[in-house]
């Protein structure tokens, strides 16, 4: 589940910015599962919400077309994030939802969680982000993402540090960003 920002917070100018510099190796990053870790220093502007010390550059491509079936963070902990949709997002690239009918079985797998026991998964909805857009992205349900086969997908994201997904949505309507 994901819910569309009224404001970016951060822009769309900013981060391209980033990515460019991480991908030149002129701002310092490390490889971490799926993503690309950045310290959250490099940044301009600093949001006013409770937020991790960094932040993850999501890639997919050609080679890795999708992200399996995982939950974001550590199982048992993160309800939120904010997500911001840089380039590769539209239709051909869907953030899709499940449910396990069994226990879950997670394989720890370049230090992120994925479902093992992917034959239990039923799909129960899609979402689809789209470049230049932020999102409110509830990261502790399991969820798939994929890349067009003609684009590098990107998006950003930001761990949240609440544990409630009904907190953080409190919060942004709060604040109008939602």
């Amino acid at each position: 589940m994901m819910i569309e920002l009224n404001n970016p917070i951060i822009s769309f100018n900013e981060w391209n910015s980033i990515y460019k510099k991480v991908r030149s190796k002129e701002i310092p990053c490390q490889n971490f599962g799926y993503g690309i870790k950045v310290s959250s220093d490099v940044l301009s502007v600093k949001p006013d919400l409770p937020l991790k010390p960094y932040f993850f550059f999501l890639v997919s491509n050609r080679k890795r077309k999708e992200f399996p079936i995982h939950i974001d963070g550590i199982p048992g902990e993160q309800g939120a994030s904010l997500n911001w949709a840089l380039m590769g997002c539209d239709e051909r690239s869907p953030t899709e939802f499940y449910e396990c009918t069994k226990d879950i079985i997670w394989k720890d797998l370049d230090k992120s969680f994925f479902l093992e026991n992917i034959e239990d998964a039923v799909l129960t909805h899609k979402n689809i982000m789209y470049d230049n857009h932020a999102y409110l992205f509830r990261s502790n349900l399991l969820h798939r993402g994929y890349s067009n086969a003609d684009s590098t997908r990107v998006v950003v994201k930001w761990e949240l540090e609440y544990n409630e997904w009904s907190t953080a949505c409190t919060e942004f309507r709060n604040r109008n960003y939602i």
